[in-house]
């Protein structure tokens, strides 16, 4: 009876295996679909934004309503977030990555609003208008969040602001430092100076090797002369005898 009961529990521990092999592909296989679908439809925006889809168009207008000049650039970020979160398998760092680019596209319509000019209020019908006929601004969301910047800290303090949150979000997403990056810039012809020295000291070494490679090749060759001398002297020698 206690063998039966283990190949049972076995065999129903193989089962439930296959079946969540089984599973694995098919979710894999579905969401794949599901993002080639986001990537057709932000495509078909993406035209839309450039009037080129018919009715799409006025769908792309109403984006521009809400999201201003940042639409343009919108249905492709989201297409590549789709695949960057799908091929990196929705980790924590790829969904942290997404997120900065989200702070970046929040950064660049705030900026768009303020350039526009119409924020000493918040008007939302006059700011969607602005963005659903002319395409300009940062549209009803971003429109909101440049309100309160400019209301706190005015329109230079605002530029700051967004600026130093881009250029940390790029640090943060391409994980390289920035500061590195222009101390190596500005230290490039301080370390070519360095390494002169060094590189002097190796074609010096280079040539005592040479030099002694041709000393020895020298001897060897008059050793090698003397010896046939002597060898033809005693020849000599002997045939005079």
């Amino acid at each position: 009876m206690a063998g039966n009961n283990k190949s049972t529990s076995g065999n129903a521990g193989k089962g439930k295996s296959n079946k969540i092999d089984k599973n694995v592909p098919e979710n894999s296989f579905a969401a794949e679909i599901i993002v080639w679908i986001i990537a057709a439809v932000m495509l078909i925006l993406e035209l839309g934004n450039f009037g080129l889809c018919g009715v799409i168009n006025y769908i792309s207008r109403f984006s521009f309503g809400l999201f201003g000049v940042v639409q343009y650039i919108l249905p492709i970020v989201i297409m590549f977030s789709a695949f960057f979160l799908h091929v990196n398998e929705y980790k924590k760092r790829a969904v942290s990555k997404v997120v900065l680019v989200g702070i970046v596209l929040l950064c660049i319509g705030v900026i768009a609003q303020i350039m526009d000019g119409n924020v000493l209020s918040y008007e939302v019908k006059k700011i969607y208008l602005a963005g659903y006929h002319d395409k300009v601004g940062g549209g009803v969301l971003f429109g909101f969040f440049a309100f309160l910047f400019h209301k706190m800290v005015g329109a230079v303090g605002t530029y700051i602001i967004m600026a130093l949150a881009m250029v940390v979000c790029i640090v943060f997403f391409a994980e390289v430092s920035i500061i590195e990056l222009i101390k190596s810039l500005f230290t490039l012809n301080g370390v070519e100076e360095d390494d002169e020295y060094p590189k002097d000291d190796l074609r010096d070494e280079k040539r005592e090797k040479k030099s002694k490679r041709e000393k020895g090749y020298k001897e060897i060759v008059e050793e090698t002369y003397s010896r046939e001398r002597k060898q033809e002297k005693k020849k000599s020698s002997m045939l005079d005898r």
